[in-house]
């Protein structure tokens, strides 16, 4: 990784004065990329600005090196923005999975809240059912009863009789 003589940034890939030996980014050298490479061995006896006019050139004013620092900074922000627009689509996919988990867990709600009105209409129905039962085996105990004691009247009264016919 290089620094720029010029503007101070760090670059991967730059032109280098043949003169000065200082490196430059390719704006700040005032060349493109592809113009550079269309060199070839020329490339070798590439010269800076300053290398190149030996008469001294007016500087920068301090509001164009604010500005042209202020471009660079947008540029390396907008080197990120492909990524984040990756990050939010598949946010969006993740949303839309969730959404459709709501949906189901909705369906799910809606089943068990019918399940519960079945099992509270079924245990009503267990109690009913058992009251029922509960009263038959009162019924039965009240017609053993009744049978005991019908089955001890007859008994009784064929033994009177019995006395009766023996004398």
């Amino acid at each position: 990784m290089y620094k720029c003589n010029r503007c101070n940034t760090e670059f991967l890939d730059g032109v280098q004065c043949s003169v000065c030996l200082n490196r430059y980014d390719f704006p700040c050298a005032g060349i493109t990329e592809a113009g550079y490479r269309k060199l070839g061995d020329r490339k070798l006896t590439w010269k800076c600005s300053v290398c190149k006019n030996p008469s001294p050139t007016p500087r920068k004013s301090p509001e164009l090196e604010s500005v042209l620092t202020e471009i660079k900074f947008m540029s390396a922000q907008l080197t990120i923005l492909p990524g984040l627009v990756e990050s939010v689509k598949k946010i969006q996919e993740e949303l839309s999975e969730l959404k459709s988990i709501k949906a189901e867990l909705a369906d799910v709600k809606s089943s068990v809240a019918s399940m519960h009105q079945s099992m509270s209409s079924i245990t009503d129905k267990v109690a009913k059912l058992d009251s029922e039962v509960q009263s038959l085996h009162s019924f039965k105990e009240q017609f053993t009863s009744l049978q005991k004691t019908c089955t001890w009247d007859v008994w009784s009264d064929e033994r009177v009789n019995d006395l009766w016919n023996l004398s």
